[in-house]
């Protein structure tokens, strides 16, 4: 999946010049899962025009969270997303507002973390004392990791504000779904994002003629 997206990546480049404009954006990322952390970030994405306000759309981001599952156990979340689609752009008449909305496919990767403090403890200063088989017999476990990669769907819909040509404070909300078949297959990877932004249009008409 991700050689797939790097070769559609570099089709979009050696092609750019061919395209009307191009969207650099940049944002933070608030992401809601269903079995996880609720989580903070950020990323980046880059557009090209290939028909009035439609536009080929390359999107990553890159979310973190830790939780105190109990006083000993600590838990931390960790999910990213690379995808590519069309975004379509529709600029309300007279108010200088875009409503924008976009949809899109490719890979994520989701990563669970779970430390027993305790454990590590134990195992740190006390490793030449009590063997690992010791430990064992005990209620401690060691770290956990829960790894899984796969496809992912994604749609969004928001508004952009262009008051000041080239450049547009924007707000997307949407939704995702991944779709694992590792160790994270029974959980149930869907969510929401809420992106908060800012959109460098080079090349781009001036929003403000209208």
């Amino acid at each position: 999946m991700k050689r797939i997206l790097f070769i559609c990546m570099m089709c979009i480049a050696v092609s750019a010049p061919c395209f009307a404009y191009v969207n650099l954006d940049a944002y933070g990322v608030y992401t809601g899962m269903d079995t996880g952390k609720d989580q903070l970030g950020g990323g980046g994405a880059i557009g090209f025009s290939v028909a009035g306000d439609l536009s080929v759309l390359y999107r990553g981001m890159y979310t973190v969270a830790s939780q105190r599952s109990t006083f000993f156990k600590v838990k931390r979340y960790d999910h990213m997303m690379q995808l590519a689609g069309l975004e379509y752009v529709w600029e309300i008449p007279f108010v200088h507002i875009g409503w924008r909305s976009s949809f899109m496919a490719g890979y994520s990767h989701t990563r669970l973390d779970v430390t027993d403090r305790v454990y590590d403890f134990f195992r740190s200063r006390l490793l030449f004392t009590i063997a690992p088989s010791a430990l064992a017999l005990t209620p401690l476990r060691e770290a956990r990791r829960l790894v899984d990669s796969g496809p992912a769907l994604a749609f969004w819909t928001g508004f952009q504000l262009d008051f000041i040509t080239y450049l547009s404070p924007f707000v997307d909300i949407g939704i995702y779904k991944s779709f694992y078949a590792g160790d994270l297959k029974s959980r149930n990877i869907i969510g929401f994002h809420c992106m908060l932004g800012l959109r460098l249009g080079l090349g781009r008409p001036d929003t403000l003629e209208y």
